[in-house]
């Protein structure tokens, strides 16, 4: 049986959405979990709705309000059944996404399956929505064996943004039982209010900007624990995204003391220090390193510092 854990903050607006589109579910064979984050809200009413509208539901509330990761971390921690989703109180499921998910991780005995899944944007008086292939970060449209992140030992990090970074990081870069689906399962709906969605700003990036690198980071030492050898790709990939979030914070002109000292314990890991030592590794990253730009008001910002000289200076000194 699957469980889609949801965890809610304030979301007394938005639940009833994402519970209708679970009512429409072409099989039924899930519970669903509020994880209730300390919001001192109330959702007995809407529990017995969609209970009489034949949801089986429980609920699980917090004592003191620790964000969506710590949200997620009970129900994983408390759930009965063999396979877990997570889904945004304020997103919806398509009425096949259940069906084919599921299915298609017990057939294979998959220990995480990615979907693909489709984001609405805003603008101005339009709404749009691109499609987005099953990525690694986010929550949307994945199906995880609960045995599997037991036996990884797979929690989530304190951290209140990024906290997908790092689990799923690790969680599927620590198996190579995985599947993938071109179907689209999820809609990862546009909300004003939302953590991602409403804060596009300098001071919510540098409130929030070391959550992501702790998530890379710590996602990578979590990986060179659990795995035997450490692919190249992946690490060259990652130093990529570190760099991305490093050129922002230039751009918005923040202190990148923290980061520096970040990466300096970073690089002193022997799998680290064995990865910088060899050339080819480096062929590998330039094949996946993008030139970097930030958009502002409509504006187009080269990336102060090239990835190659930001590596020399942080990583090889």
């Amino acid at each position: 049986m699957l469980e889609i854990g949801v965890p809610t903050w304030h979301a007394r607006d938005t639940l009833p959405k994402l519970l209708d589109s679970l009512v429409a579910q072409t099989k039924n064979n899930f519970i669903v979990c509020i994880s209730i984050d300390a919001d001192g809200e109330d959702y007995s009413d809407i529990i017995k709705e969609y209970r009489r509208r034949g949801l089986k539901m429980r609920s699980i509330k917090a004592e003191e309000n620790g964000g969506p990761g710590m949200a997620r971390q009970r129900v994983l921690e408390t759930t009965q059944c063999d396979y877990i989703m997570f889904v945004d109180s304020d997103d919806m499921l398509l009425p096949r996404a259940v069906e084919v998910l599921y299915t298609q991780a017990k057939l294979g005995d998959y220990d995480i399956v990615r979907s693909s899944f489709i984001r609405e944007e805003k603008q101005k008086q339009d709404v749009y929505l691109p499609q987005n292939a099953g990525t690694i970060t986010w929550f949307h449209g994945k199906i995880y064996k609960v045995q599997y992140l037991k036996q990884l030992g797979l929690r989530f990090l304190p951290l209140r943004t990024d906290e997908d970074a790092y689990f799923n990081l690790v969680a599927w870069n620590s198996t190579k039982n995985r599947g993938e689906l071109a179907e689209v399962t999820y809609i990862w709906r546009f909300n004003e209010n939302s953590l991602t969605r409403a804060n596009k700003t300098r001071e919510y990036f540098t409130a929030t900007y070391m959550n992501y690198i702790t998530s890379q980071v710590e996602g990578l030492k979590m990986l060179a624990k659990v795995n035997d050898s450490m692919n190249p790709s992946l690490i060259g990939q990652t130093l990529i995204n570190i760099y991305n979030y490093y050129m922002h914070a230039c751009f918005y002109k923040i202190p990148t003391t923290d980061m520096d000292n970040m990466i300096s314990r970073f690089k002193e890991d022997q799998w680290m220090q064995e990865f910088l030592s060899q050339a080819n590794n480096w062929i590998e990253v330039l094949k996946i390193l993008k030139a970097g730009d930030i958009y502002d008001n409509e504006y187009v910002v080269f990336f102060k510092e090239p990835f190659n000289e930001w590596a020399i200076r942080l990583l090889r000194a």
